[in-house]
């Protein structure tokens, strides 16, 4: 998969490309440079939300896969956009093309999006799963509102399914503000997402040839490897980054 550069950091649609088999992917974002980031770091792991995806990802390699824009768009259009592409273009990786994301919803209309829900089940218009029930609470440590799924609260809350998955899993705390489990809790302690401490040195050693390169922040190391690195995560698990980098801390953190 080719760089991942600054020009991307617009809204728009993308699509994801298996260039040995031609089955694609498509979806959105207001930042498609951060998304696809997502993608790939989830892909690269072996843990990304779409099995599909992640399957031939797996068997045909990262360099069979390219991505492009479809359409740059406002934000406000985006989720209509991509389901216009999804529909046209019917992408063979999307998994749940009649469940495109839908936009966000204002925390007053969560009651109501789900006593419309249980109507439309009730009909039979949308079916019953085994799923799980998850709760989601806010930042403030607010109860938002019990779902049948991940999925139809990731759906409610406009977040893409595999971030809400990442949070049950305990992979990430949080994601854009909101809290998933699959019981509801007695208390959930208020919390303020922190910003990426850009302060902290850091040492990356090559394996392969043993060369050490000094960064004085992370975003001096994140700009050389044209990259989002999530440095702490290969600190504390002491694996490789891209297979060959071992990253540590210039200096022990307290």
């Amino acid at each position: 998969m080719k760089a991942i550069t600054k020009d991307l950091e617009i809204c728009a649609v993308y699509m994801i490309i298996n260039t040995k088999n031609g089955k694609r992917y498509i979806g959105s974002s207001k930042n498609v440079r951060i998304r696809m980031w997502d993608h790939r770091a989830e892909l690269r792991h072996n843990y990304h939300a779409n099995y599909l995806l992640q399957n031939d990802w797996n068997e045909y390699g990262e360099d069979s896969f390219e991505y492009s824009i479809i359409e740059v768009c406002n934000i406000d259009d985006k989720f209509v956009r991509e389901k216009f592409y999804i529909d046209t273009l019917k992408p063979e990786y999307n998994i749940c093309i009649d469940d495109v994301v839908n936009p966000p919803q204002m925390k007053e209309s969560h009651k109501k999006q789900s006593i419309t829900r249980k109507a439309r089940m009730a009909t039979g218009e949308i079916s019953v799963t085994n799923n799980k029930p998850v709760f989601v609470y806010y930042k403030d440590g607010s109860f938002v509102g019990k779902w049948i799924s991940i999925k139809a609260a990731a759906r409610a809350l406009g977040i893409h399914c595999s971030s809400a998955h990442r949070v049950v899993q305990g992979i990430d705390t949080q994601t854009n503000g909101y809290k998933f489990f699959l019981e509801p809790q007695e208390y959930v302690a208020p919390f303020n997402k922190k910003k990426a401490d850009n302060s902290k040195k850091y040492i990356v050693t090559n394996i392969e040839t043993n060369e050490e390169i000094e960064f004085e922040s992370l975003l001096k190391m994140n700009e050389y490897f044209n990259t989002s690195v999530k440095a702490r995560n290969f600190i504390l698990s002491n694996k490789p980054y891209k297979g060959k980098y071992m990253i540590k801390y210039k200096t022990a953190v307290s």
